[in-house]
């Protein structure tokens, strides 16, 4: 049965360079399940040199979940890498959201977490 749906928006630019924004979700009860996702809603890039390399990546980066004994395990790094944008996490602790840009790069990403 859902819980909750709770949604959120983070947004990054960068002139020159790389930067990355980060959204860090906690979920203090163990036996919470939860499907997340996130996805980029909006990028622009504004052109200064024809050649310049630019890109905007939103993923999920990382999870925690509670163990059988109420201990968190270790840190889970997604297997997918950057085109990590979904999940389904049972007994979740944590989750961390990413939005890397560069180059003259303002994006926003939409992040929905469905507990159940």
């Amino acid at each position: 049965m859902l819980q909750s749906v709770d949604g959120f928006w983070i947004s990054a630019s960068v002139f020159t360079g790389t930067f990355s924004n980060s959204y860090f979700h906690f979920i203090g009860s163990p036996g919470q399940n939860v499907y997340a996702t996130i996805s980029l809603s909006g990028v622009d890039h504004y052109s200064t040199e024809p050649d310049m390399e630019r890109h905007a990546t939103a993923y999920i980066a990382r999870w925690t979940a509670w163990g059988p004994d109420g201990k968190l395990f270790a840190p889970s790094p997604n297997s997918m890498g950057r085109t990590q944008n979904a999940v389904a996490i049972r007994d979740c602790a944590s989750i961390e959201f990413r939005l890397d840009v560069e180059n003259w790069v303002v994006a926003t990403a939409q992040i929905n977490i469905f507990q159940f």
